[in-house]
C-alpha cells in the first residue's frame, strides 16, 4: 500500500487482495515466475508501461485506500458482520 501512495509498480501474487487491486496490471497467478520476470524487464524497457504502471495504481490507491473511502469501507462491514469487539 505504501508503494501504491507513492505510485511504485510492484510485481506480485494476484492472490494477495491488495496487489489485486492496487497493482492490477502486475499482477501474476502464484508461482509464476517467468511472467513476473516478463513484467519486470517490460517495466525496465517500456517507459509508457512503467509511467502507466505508476499512474494506475496511484489511482487505485485513491480509489480503494485514501482514508474517507477506508472508514466508510470499514463501517459497512463492522454494520453487516458486527464489530470486532463482538
Amino acid at each position: 500500500m505504501n508503494c501504491s501512495f507513492v505510485g511504485i509498480p510492484c510485481v506480485g501474487y494476484e492472490s494477495v487482495d491488495t496487489q489485486r487491486v492496487l497493482h492490477p496490471s502486475l499482477s501474476v497467478p502464484h508461482y509464476n515466475l517467468d511472467k513476473a520476470r516478463s513484467l519486470v524487464k517490460k517495466l525496465k524497457k517500456d517507459r509508457t508501461f512503467y509511467n502507466n504502471c505508476i499512474e494506475e495504481t496511484k489511482e487505485m490507491y485513491k480509489k480503494y485506500y485514501r482514508e474517507d473511502f477506508f472508514k466508510k469501507h470499514m463501517n459497512e462491514i463492522f454494520k453487516k458482520y458486527g464489530s470486532v469487539n463482538g
